[in-house]
């Protein structure tokens, strides 16, 4: 069980990048016994999966959760879909209409096809203990332009301005606590089910790259093991995160 009362944060003003900084305390300590979270006003190496760049402009969102792994390992492939869900679950709750808020799988947030948040899990995994580095991003004050995908920040999109940062910090720690010590064997349907009553261009048309080429399928669902499930020329066929990734 995660112990949500004693998760300590630790706060810089500017480092290369939470995840980072997790992975090096983690070095240094060799284990802990409760979550910590990293988080920083300024990233000068942000990263975000497929080895791309998180654009980390002062006023958004940078923060990595640094936990023992409770679960047993043959259900990790869920873990991004936990933390999607705890997304989508805190950024709802500063929305007056969530109807256009959307996670693109494997754990990214989209409002009208705009991206909001973005994840990026790290998993330290041997014999005797095992570990998550969970990095999580989002645009709160200000969106990044120029890039090669439309980008949204949540002070657009909400009324309840006044300490936005703080507040949703707040919020996503504490779901991210409770959807990990609900999170087992269980459990699994829930998360899987509400990710898909939210996915993102569920049975229409998506342009992936796998192996280093542009296909096209049909979105058709996710797997018990949270793979993506498309229909490519009347066949169903599944993918993990590592192997394509979904570009529209």
């Amino acid at each position: 069980m995660i112990n949500i009362n004693n998760a300590e944060v630790k706060l810089f003003n500017e480092i290369d990048s939470t995840n980072s900084a997790a992975r090096e305390h983690l070095n240094i300590i060799g284990e802990i016994s409760d979550p910590i979270w990293f988080r920083a006003k300024k990233q000068t190496k942000g990263r975000g999966r497929n080895k791309n760049n998180w654009v980390s402009d002062e006023g958004n969102l940078f923060t990595t959760l640094l936990t023992p792994i409770s679960w047993k390992l043959n259900i990790i492939p869920m873990l991004s879909c936990v933390i999607a869900v705890s997304i989508h679950q805190s950024v709802s709750l500063f929305l007056d209409n969530e109807t256009s808020l959307k996670i693109k799988w494997p754990n990214d947030i989209l409002f009208e096809n705009s991206k909001l948040s973005g994840v990026l899990i790290e998993n330290q995994l041997n014999s005797d203990n095992n570990f998550s580095i969970i990095g999580i991003g989002v645009n709160i004050i200000s969106s990044p332009e120029n890039l090669d995908h439309q980008t949204v920040s949540l002070n657009n999109l909400t009324s309840k301005t006044d300490n936005l940062l703080e507040n949703f910090f707040d919020v996503l720690k504490e779901k991210i606590h409770t959807n990990l010590n609900y999170f087992n064997e269980r459990s699994i349907d829930h998360f899987r089910e509400y990710t898909l009553s939210k996915l993102w261009k569920l049975n229409k048309d998506v342009e992936f790259n796998h192996l280093g080429r542009a296909e096209t399928g049909i979105l058709a669902g996710l797997s018990d093991s949270y793979e993506i499930k498309l229909k490519i020329k009347n066949e169903i066929k599944k993918f993990n995160s590592g192997e394509i990734s979904i570009r529209k």
